[in-house]
């Protein structure tokens, strides 16, 4: 089977936001996806932010997404264990489908999408996001590729080491620091003002 490329995955990506759209119009791309795209890489799959908090029910959620044509299943019943989100009190459900041979999950937020998903992100990479066709980033980001340091802001995956050894490993290139402090101390003598974006 020939790999999706990345303007594949975009165009899919686009379609899926548009039927969204009615549901939560500031729903957001974010996590790998964005940053992956924004270093030319396919992503592996596509998370899709929202904030819906009148859809209270598992059943309440699907039924809206099948009236757009969406044919999805909740990501288990409880995320008190989930590797990935359990630790994060801002999210409410997962969901999860496959559209057109792409992976997608969707997230409901308990707060509003601009608030409540990029800067929670525990890693300086992932601050990264996408919505109508552009790969938007915030200072964080734009600093780490500016210096080619990862930045650890916090502890909200679950499953915090594996993660962050899987993005070391993705990104071999880019000096690890475990806190801005740690970061700043090395800043201190090694990055040059004048030319360079300090954290």
């Amino acid at each position: 089977m020939k790999k999706m490329n990345i303007n594949q995955q975009k165009e899919i990506t686009n379609e899926v936001m548009e039927q969204i759209f009615p549901i939560d119009l500031y729903s957001i791309v974010a996590g790998g996806a964005p940053r992956d795209w924004y270093f030319h890489r396919e992503a592996s799959d596509i998370d899709i932010f929202l904030h819906r908090p009148d859809l209270q029910t598992s059943w309440s959620f699907v039924e809206t997404f099948k009236s757009i044509g969406l044919s999805v299943s909740q990501l288990g019943s409880n995320l008190t264990n989930h590797p990935i989100y359990a630790k994060n009190m801002l999210i409410d459900k997962v969901f999860e489908c496959e559209y057109k041979k792409l992976k997608f999950q969707f997230i409901n937020m308990k707060e509003k999408t601009f608030t409540s998903v990029v800067p929670q992100f525990p890693l300086t990479i992932c601050k990264a996001w996408y919505k109508n066709g552009e790969i938007n980033t915030y200072p964080d980001f734009d600093a780490t590729v500016k210096n080619n340091v990862i930045v650890k802001v916090n502890d909200l995956y679950a499953d915090g080491d594996k993660y962050i050894e899987k993005i070391r490993n993705k990104f071999p290139y880019f000096q690890y620091f475990d806190s801005y402090e740690s970061y700043g101390k090395y800043a201190l003598n090694h990055i040059d003002y004048h030319n360079n974006i300090p954290f």
